[in-house]
């Protein structure tokens, strides 16, 4: 999977969160039974 701010190939499994190296923190959920990889960090509800 790559990451989806800076493009960089990530191994990351189910239901983990992961820290990139660019500050970013991703989770890997399966939707429609296709693992995504989201940004938790960049999530609009945060304050």
């Amino acid at each position: 999977m790559n990451c989806p701010k800076c493009g960089r190939d990530v191994n990351i499994k189910k239901n983990n969160l992961f820290n990139c190296r660019c500050g970013a923190v991703l989770i890997a959920v399966e939707i429609y039974k296709k693992l995504v990889v989201a940004d938790v960090k960049n999530h609009k509800g945060e304050k």
